[in-house]
This record gives C-alpha cells, sequence and structure tokens, in this order.
C-alpha cells in the first residue's frame, strides 16, 4: 500500500504497534492498549504496562505490515484512484 501513495515515505514507516516521537504518539488499530498507556504516561499518569483487557504482547514485525491480494489491491486503486 506504501508503493501505491507517493506522499507515504518508505523510511518514516516502522513496523511496531506503537511509535513515540516526542509529542506525536501513533499506534496501529489493534494497540489502543498500548497508545492508551503511551497517552496516559505522556499526560503525566502513573500507569502499569497493561491496563485494559485483550492487551497482546507482539513484537514481531510481521504483525505490523499488512499485505492485500491483487485483486483487493485493484479495488483499492480504482475506489482511490483519484488520489493517485
Amino acid at each position: 500500500m506504501r508503493e501505491s501513495f507517493a506522499f507515504i515515505e518508505e523510511n518514516n514507516f516502522l513496523p511496531q504497534s506503537v511509535v513515540e516521537d516526542g509529542n506525536i504518539i501513533t499506534a496501529v488499530g489493534n494497540a489502543f492498549n498500548e497508545f492508551a498507556v503511551h497517552v496516559a504516561r505522556k499526560l503525566g499518569y502513573d500507569c502499569p504496562d497493561k491496563i485494559l483487557s485483550g492487551y497482546t504482547d507482539s513484537n514481531d514485525i510481521n504483525d505490523y505490515i499488512h499485505h492485500l491480494p491483487k485483486d483487493e489491491i485493484l479495488e483499492f486503486k480504482e475506489e482511490f484512484k483519484e488520489f493517485f
């Protein structure tokens, strides 16, 4: 997908659940627990690493690199062709 959008710079992508850079915190959708912890700590709250149920531990970069089958890529490109 990153190859389809010129505005997404390859070296800006980090295959991690949560990335914190200064005051900017980003996360993949399924890392909402980790994201909440990072935000709470940034706001000065003391909290444990795992604060919500359903927390999953994964440091496997393959969990954060998503691939679409060719037919879904074509469908996506057709739907968003005005942005290419």
